[in-house]
C-alpha cells in the first residue's frame, strides 16, 4: 500500500460525485455510494499502511494528508446528501413543467386572439413559418 494508492482512491471517488449528483433514482445512488464507500477503504488501508512504517509515523506531510483526506470525505459526504434530496432533478422537472404550462397558456391566447381579429374584420393573419 502507498500513498499513490490512497490519491487514485480519493481522485475516484471524487469522479462518483457528478453521475451522484446526476442520478435520478435511488438505486443508481446506493449502487455510487457503495463504490464511494469501497474506494474509501481503499484509502483509509493505504493511510493506516504508511502510519505503520516507523519513518513515516510522525511526518507532517502524511497527518496533513489525513487531515485533507477527512475533510474531503466530509465534503463527499455532504455531496451525497445535498445529491439525495434530487434538488437537480426537482428543479429541471419543475422548470420543465412551468415551460410547458406557459407554452399552453400562450397557444391558447393567440389562437384565441386569432379567431377574435378573424371574426372582426375577416382578417386573415399571415402563418408562421
Amino acid at each position: 500500500m502507498s500513498g499513490y494508492e490512497a490519491l487514485t482512491a480519493g481522485i475516484k471517488i471524487f469522479a462518483l460525485h457528478k453521475p451522484h449528483i446526476e442520478a435520478a433514482d435511488d438505486q443508481q445512488m446506493d449502487k455510487i455510494e457503495q463504490d464511494i464507500r469501497s474506494y474509501d477503504e481503499v484509502a483509509k488501508k493505504a493511510f493506516s499502511h504508511l502510519n505503520s512504517v516507523a519513518v513515516l509515523k510522525e511526518n507532517p506531510d502524511l497527518k496533513n494528508a489525513e487531515t485533507a483526506y477527512a475533510k474531503f470525505m466530509q465534503l463527499t459526504n455532504e455531496v451525497i446528501r445535498l445529491s439525495r434530496m434530487n434538488t437537480n432533478i426537482k428543479s429541471t422537472e419543475l422548470s420543465i413543467g412551468k415551460k410547458r404550462l406557459i407554452s399552453t397558456q400562450c397557444q391558447v391566447i393567440l389562437t384565441t386572439l386569432q379567431n377574435t381579429v378573424q371574426r372582426q374584420g375577416n382578417y386573415s393573419l399571415p402563418r408562421l413559418k
